[in-house]
């Protein structure tokens, strides 16, 4: 009973995986498509998904995120924004616990440590815990380096190898569409040489795309659309210029000259209709159409262009059949090759499913000799069987008492085991609020990661530290409860949560992991009821004299539970929660209270009675000035 439950529990696992692994498809199809960013945010994303179902596929996508961000960062890192850099941290903390997972611990520890180094660099704090937990657990185990490893990691020979495999798929892919344009087949070159240009996107090289957009503009002109012929040749003349290459500019300047030369040397502007239609009954030839078609369309003269380019059209359509019947005639000689292949293919089937036959001959042979030994082992287990089912009714009575108590145990068991359910979730929204507990105690909050808009709230104490230095432990724990006590009443009332306290302060998030409509909104009452409650109590002496600063800011975050298997965060994090606390810094410069960004101000209701009195500061993290409202 107990081997046939194992197995239906390891069909139901391996259905869940499938189903995970058809729900990804959709991202993982995306990947050829995408580039640059986009592409490298895919690529995390896999392989969060992938740690808890595949570690194969987990450790394929997080060293080409790796390998991708290492291009991105460091060939152009002009063109990334600042506020990307954590997609850097974030693939090596995903490929270091890929490795964690599959006991790789040198692995490990070196993208963990490659992690923390520029999560240092960019003050990314959720990239530097994430860090410095797995290096703490990788210390403890003691990994030992492995000096072979610790030389090929410094010649960076995977990523060398991953690079080689990147520039033979760009190769071929080149080759192909070059095949494909020596054939005549313009429209599938094309769409090759736009399949290298993504390849080229993400090394950077602008030099070859350049080249490859005027590859693109001739094939156009050989396929007669002369709009997009000029479109990739202004494309190829805008790269060669910012490149500075004098010699692939002329070469695109004189695509783009050819064509208007032809179609002076045949044709002069059309003066009235009636010379247009004698014009166009001496145009005999498919070329000459389409080169009157052109020209007027240069002189803006779209009505007499419109007429040519039916007359191209209905001496198009004719040879366009001929063609098919051409092109009918190849497809069925190959048809003949691929029967033929499909025959040998068949012949070579009908020799392994013999071969296959035979062996499963030998296979029921060898079942029925292991049949014949089971059947003689099982007779003397049934002798066996019935000597104990005689001993067992002699000592029926006794394994009944003994029952009785098994089942008073078990009882007394389910009750303890129902009182510690209940004190572990009182002590879990003691720690967290009861939003976040029901997500981490929700069946599908382990693998729930999210993007969600929310306004996050930083609050400092001011002057705690002075505070706290000539009290006794006691006294500031003390003060700390009653001083947050009515704070997170605010903060839960106003349908917020408290995702960390820090000591004099606290993290405070609205929106996430449930947003109930205006979450900016209730971020900016719950921030005005804790400074006005503040002030009160300071005043008839309920707490000791207190000032608070609370910064308050709008934007995208990545939400879900952060961790291992033995310890679990729910967290969010992005650059709006650095932007929110820098804010929130920035009280201490205005002597303020609270300060909000526009992003905020953005959401409130119009009847807020605050001033659009826009203050500009720069913060680190951020390229452009961040706007900012003082309100107390």
């Amino acid at each position: 009973m107990i081997k046939v439950l194992t197995i239906l529990f390891g069909m139901f696992i391996l259905v869940l995986t499938s189903i995970a692994q058809d729900d990804l498809e959709p991202l993982e199809n995306q990947l050829d498509e995408s580039y640059g960013i986009d592409k490298l945010v895919i690529l995390n994303e896999l392989t969060g998904h992938y740690l808890d179902l595949n570690i194969r596929r987990a450790l394929k996508y997080g060293k080409q995120a790796v390998d991708l961000s290492e291009n991105l960062f460091d060939e152009m890192e002009t063109s990334v924004e600042r506020g990307q850099y954590f997609l850097k941290v974030d693939a090596y903390n995903l490929l270091g616990e890929a490795h964690y997972i599959k006991e790789h611990y040198y692995d490990a520890q070196q993208n963990f440590q490659s992690a923390l180094k520029f999560a240092l660099n960019v003050d990314y704090q959720d990239g530097i815990g994430k860090a410095e937990v797995y290096l703490t657990k990788l210390d403890s185990i003691g990994v030992k380096q492995n000096i072979f490893k610790e030389k090929l990691s410094a010649l960076k020979l995977g990523r060398t190898i991953n690079a080689g495999s990147q520039d033979l798929a760009l190769s071929s892919t080149i080759k192909t569409a070059e095949t494909y344009e020596n054939n005549g087949n313009y429209e599938k070159a094309i769409k090759n040489y736009e399949k290298a240009i993504n390849y080229l996107r993400d090394k950077g090289d602008d030099e070859q795309i350049a080249e490859l957009y005027r590859r693109i503009a001739e094939n156009y002109d050989k396929l007669g659309n002369i709009p997009k012929s000029l479109e990739y040749y202004k494309l190829a003349i805008g790269e060669k210029e910012k490149l500075g290459d004098t010699t692939g500019l002329q070469a695109s300047k004189e695509g783009i000259n050819n064509l208007h030369e032809q179609i002076d040397e045949l044709v002069k502007p059309i003066e009235s209709k009636e010379d247009s239609v004698k014009k166009v009954v001496q145009l005999k030839t498919l070329e000459d159409y389409k080169k009157m078609a052109v020209k007027s369309e240069a002189n803006e003269d779209y009505e007499k262009s419109l007429e040519y380019y039916k007359l191209y059209n209905e001496l198009n359509d004719k040879i366009i059949e001929d063609e098919k019947e051409q092109e009918l005639a190849l497809r069925e000689k190959s048809h003949q090759i691929e029967r033929n292949l499909q025959e040998i293919q068949l012949l070579t089937q009908d020799k392994e499913i013999q071969e296959l036959e035979l062996l499963k001959r030998e296979s029921e042979i060898e079942q029925q000799n292991k049949f014949r030994k089971n059947l003689i082992i099982g007779l003397v287990l049934l002798l066996a069987l019935a000597g104990a089912l005689y001993l067992l009714y002699s000592n029926k009575r006794r394994d009944h008492q003994r029952l009785n108590v098994a089942h008073q145990d078990l009882k007394s068991t389910q009750e303890k085991l129902i009182k510690a359910e209940k004190k572990i979730k009182t002590l879990l929204d003691q720690q967290v609020s009861m939003a976040v507990a029901k997500e981490l105690l929700s069946e599908s909050s382990d693998d729930k990661i999210q993007r969600k808009l929310v306004c996050i709230m930083f609050l400092d104490i001011r002057g705690f530290t002075p505070f706290a230095e000539n009290r006794k432990p006691e006294e500031i724990i003390q003060y700390q409860n009653e001083v947050f006590g009515f704070m997170i009443d605010s903060v839960y009332k106003h349908h917020g949560i408290i995702n960390q306290f820090l000591g004099d302060g606290f993290m405070a998030t609205f929106g996430a992991p449930v947003s109930s409509g205006n979450d900016s909104e209730n971020a900016f009452l719950a921030a005005k009821e804790i400074i006005q409650s503040v002030n009160e109590k300071s005043e008839n002496g309920e707490i000791p004299f207190t000032k608070v600063g609370i910064g308050l800011h709008t934007g995208r975050v990545v939400a879900g539970n952060v961790g291992t298997d033995l310890r679990k965060q729910y967290s969010v994090t992005g650059n709006t929660v650095i932007i929110a606390a820098r804010i929130e810094q920035l009280n201490k410069k205005y002597d303020s209270q609270l300060l909000i960004s526009k992003e905020v101000y953005k959401e409130l209701k119009p009847d807020n009675e605050l001033k659009e009195d826009f203050i500009e500061v720069l913060v680190k993290g951020r390229k452009e000035p961040l706007q900012i409202i003082k309100v107390i």
